[in-house]
């Protein structure tokens, strides 16, 4: 998923002709918002359509027979093609020297917020079940949708916002989201889980949008592709390792106390992203005025 994720957002990117901001909004919108129907679709199938294990992923084949076709007929953005048997398939991953400080920045910010949404994805409905005591798989595949779906109405009113200072935002408001979502286990309150989901979606929107902007506009054009994929792989692993290790935890020291070390784990990983981009940001600033009186 990384890989593909990466190769079509180059591709968005390339269409737009120099407008990294609009297309990176369009990727992420347009990924926020699969996303959100899918545990939609998927709780309602669970708790009120026939064969649950078995829909859904007769809806999802049918999707992806679908957006293959569309891909097919979809113009090319490379000039030198090359014959079938001359390209590789091997996936491309790197980091250019000179952009990995600023990689690294956004790379634990999006660790950071995908870990978010990896508990919320993996982890909710058992959350629900036994600290809140709703056993409705529709009610949980609600509130995972409602987190991408505030991301996605996050990302389409601020189209102006800038990378950098959304990236910021992002990392500052991931400590009150996982605050509030260990308050609402300990308290068994609904109320605090939907206040904790809704900043968390937007949190989730400015970091993963606005972190994937500044990877785009850092990446050389040559190797975006690569770039963009290197960075979503660090998202896609951040979905699924910490959720391994809370359900590790959980088994030996109980689901409260593994959800308030991971919560400190990721409040962590947001400060420091957030001090490091701080850092750059003053070096940066300090360079420029350094050449500027010289």
């Amino acid at each position: 998923m990384a890989l593909s994720s990466g190769a079509s957002t180059a591709w968005i990117v390339e269409h737009a002709r120099g407008d990294e901001a609009r297309a990176t909004r369009i990727a992420i919108g347009a990924n926020l918002f699969g996303l959100a129907v899918g545990p939609l679709l998927s709780g309602f199938l669970a708790q009120y359509g026939p064969a649950p294990f078995r829909t859904p992923y007769v809806i999802f084949l049918g999707l992806l027979l679908g957006a293959s076709g569309a891909i097919w007929i979809s113009p090319e953005t490379v000039d030198d093609r090359k014959a079938l048997r001359d390209v590789s398939l091997r996936p491309r991953l790197g980091i250019p020297r000179d952009i990995r400080a600023r990689f690294v920045s956004a790379a634990i910010g999006a660790f950071a917020t995908f870990s978010l949404l990896g508990f919320y994805s993996a982890l909710l409905p058992t959350l629900l079940e036994h600290a809140i005591h709703n056993h409705n798989h529709a009610v949980a595949g609600a509130i995972v949708g409602g987190l991408f779906l505030v991301g996605t109405l996050a990302i389409v009113a601020t189209p102006a916002l800038d990378a950098r200072t959304g990236m910021l935002w992002g990392l500052a408001l991931l400590v009150p989201a996982i605050a509030l979502l260990v308050m609402a286990e300990a308290s068994q309150s609904l109320v605090l889980l939907l206040a904790g989901t809704a900043i968390a979606g937007v949190a989730s929107a400015f970091g993963y949008r606005c972190g994937l902007q500044v990877v785009n506009e850092l990446s050389p054009p040559d190797q975006r592709s690569e770039v963009v994929s290197s960075y979503l792989i660090v998202c896609f692993a951040a979905v699924s390792l910490p959720v391994v290790g809370v359900g590790i935890v959980s088994r030996v020291a109980g689901s409260m106390v593994a959800d308030a070390i991971f919560a400190g784990v990721v409040a962590a990983l947001a400060i420091a992203a957030l001090v490091f981009e701080l850092r750059l940001s003053r070096r940066r600033s300090s360079g420029r005025l350094t050449r500027a009186t010289t």
